[in-house]
């Protein structure tokens, strides 16, 4: 099943998750039953959240928040029956997001702590004296006790499931889902899996799992990093004096797609230009470089916007081996909201 098609089939399972939530179904069962419908019956439903799918395997899951505790859950084709991987059944006001599953729908991921304030402190609600934590763990579908990964939040697992990056003082680290019998620096979260100059962030596997996609701020700019890891080397998509960002892997692992908004001391402002996409690019060494992926539904890849007021929208294509581009549109308006596509190509 892709990621396009499993939501005709979604409905069904989180309906289902509202009235299956474990933690007291027995007793509302036995309420309805008896015909005796209570106001805590209809004031208290489970609200699943964040629900993601395996991109190889019929198989979604989600977290599921029901008066003040939040578990992960999964459900599995054909029946789709909601089962519950984790037991944190306190209302301890601990959060959980960021549930991911691996491409073949064996393992799943998730963060527990809430996200750091502007000094760093991490939510501490049920007052623990030794203090709270934002940690990232992981638990296997197939059932057994979640074991925690490493310390971090906004994990990006790879597609078979053995590795989770995070960012950690600006820098990516990498964890390992299932402990090695001898774990490295890496391993432990005491030396970064890639230091890049400047601060990264938004790290993405590419869908085979050999290149890692992410963001390299400089201040007052961006790029786009690619990490090869069979090479162990690092490559800078279409470099530039703007704020490049939020990168994503086309499904065949030959494109990403981008934003770029100007930077800060080199944004063009007051002009308008236009340019018809594709014609200029068209002559480029024989190649027609159109923006289908964004405009074909199985190849889609981003969309996004933001608030850019009196800014530039610019489409970019370009060659990812020769990393060259081409300007293709632009645009200059003066609404609160805009948008801004960029693409690199093959």
């Amino acid at each position: 099943m892709t990621r396009s098609s499993f939501a005709a089939c979604l409905v069904a399972p989180l309906v289902v998750s509202l009235s299956t939530a474990d933690v007291y179904a027995q007793g509302t069962a036995r309420t309805v039953a008896q015909g005796k419908p209570t106001i805590a019956q209809f004031l208290s439903p489970a609200s699943p959240l964040e629900v993601t799918a395996a991109r190889k395997a019929d198989r979604i899951a989600w977290m599921t928040y029901d008066r003040g505790m939040r578990n992960v859950y999964t459900a599995a084709a054909p029946a789709f029956r909601p089962v519950r991987l984790t037991r944190f059944l306190d209302d301890d006001g601990r959060d959980l997001t960021d549930v991911n599953l691996s491409d073949d729908g064996s393992i799943a991921v998730f963060v527990r702590g809430s996200a750091p304030n502007r000094q760093g402190w991490v939510a501490n609600p049920s007052h623990d004296p030794s203090g709270a934590e934002r940690e990232i763990w992981a638990v296997r579908t197939s059932g057994g006790a979640p074991w925690r990964v490493a310390e971090g939040g906004a994990p990006a697992l790879s597609p078979d499931g053995r590795y989770v990056l995070y960012v950690k003082d600006n820098q990516i680290y990498r964890g390992r889902v299932i402990a090695a019998a001898a774990p490295d620096s890496m391993d432990r979260g005491q030396k970064p899996f890639i230091a890049a100059w400047g601060r990264q962030s938004n790290p993405r596997w590419s869908p085979d799992g050999s290149k890692i996609a992410f963001v390299s701020g400089r201040g007052n700019h961006a790029f786009i990093a690619v990490y090869d890891g069979k090479t162990r080397s690092l490559a800078y998509l279409a470099p530039g004096v703007d704020f490049d960002g939020a990168p994503v892997w086309s499904p065949d692992g030959k494109r990403i797609a981008f934003t770029r908004r100007p930077g800060t001391p080199f944004g063009r402002r007051g002009e308008m230009l236009w340019r018809e996409v594709g014609r200029e690019i068209a002559e480029d060494e024989g190649q027609l470089l159109v923006a289908e992926p964004l405009t074909r539904p199985k190849d889609a890849i981003m969309i996004t916007h933001g608030k850019l007021l009196n800014s530039r929208l610019i489409d970019f294509e370009a060659d990812a081996v020769k990393r060259r581009q081409r300007e293709i549109h632009t645009e200059i308006r003066h609404d609160p909201l805009q948008h801004a596509v960029a693409c690199i190509c093959d």
